[in-house]
Formats: C-alpha cells, structure tokens, sequence
C-alpha cells in the first residue's frame, strides 16, 4: 500500500494504491484495486498493517491540512467495510520521515525523524513510539534513544 506524496508543484496528494509484488502468482484482488483517498494530502508519513494484518495504519507526515508545512501527530485507520479512513488518535509528538516497521507483538513501532516547520528543517526526534490501534502509545509516554542509535 502506497499512500500520498507530492507532485512536480509540490502539492501533496491523497491517493491509495495496493501493490503486489508477484502479480503474476499473488494478484491484487479486485476489491482492493480502487480503494478510498486518504482524509488529506500526505507525504513522509509511517505506516503499517497492525492487528496481525487487519488494520492498515498510517501516523505522522506532513500533512495538507496543517498550517506552514507542520509536521502532524495524527493517526489514521482504514476500515475495509466501509471503505473509510478515519482519525484513530495521536502520538505523543508531532513529526515525519521517521523509521518505522511492524512488530507482531508491539504494533508499528516509529522512530527519529523530524518536527516542527519542514521548510526550516526544526530539529530531529530522538524518540521512539509504539501502537497497535493509532490510539494508545506505548502507556502515552515517549522513549528516549540517543541520538543515533543502531539497532542490533
């Protein structure tokens, strides 16, 4: 799943698309082919499918809605019935371009990357997250890495 980005006059853009990659042996199915736009334009946003796999999920990025190019906190979740997008909550901090991945137990788990105004480059976060809904965040508190840390 690909959502958002921006076009060559750097508006963002909302688009959904679902991807496979072994068409040829692991098709698209049709119901999933043309799916809803995201709420707003996105770029540099982390996501993931959480809820062993039932629950898209995409948090952070900047976003078309916020002011100045902010950075965003807000999460969404896509319900497939209804083929919606919808507000699950919001992370501690604010921020975009993170590293980020799906852990089975923990949920997308985000890292680093940026706040604050994306023209001026602000700052860069030093924290790590965790969800399994967009709701609820590692107990609400942020975990503080070093500044650059490697993951063995």
């Amino acid at each position: 799943m690909v959502i958002g980005g921006d076009n060559s006059t750097g508006k963002l853009l909302q688009n959904v698309e679902v991807f496979s990659l072994d068409e040829q042996h692991h098709p698209v199915p049709a119901c999933l082919r043309k799916l809803s736009d995201f709420p707003v334009g996105i770029e540099d946003g982390s996501g993931g499918s959480v809820q062993n796999g039932r629950l898209p999920l995409v948090c952070g990025g900047r976003a078309s809605e916020t002011q100045h190019n902010l950075y965003s906190d807000e999460c969404f979740s896509y319900e497939a019935a209804t083929d919606t997008w919808m507000s699950a909550g919001r992370m501690p901090m604010d921020g975009g371009g993170f590293g980020y991945n799906v852990h089975p137990e923990i949920g997308l788990v985000v890292t680093g990357g940026d706040y604050g105004v994306r023209e001026r480059d602000t700052g860069s976060l030093n924290t790590l997250v965790a969800t399994r809904d967009g709701t609820v965040f590692t107990s609400g508190e942020e975990k503080v890495l070093p500044k650059y840390y490697t993951v063995p």
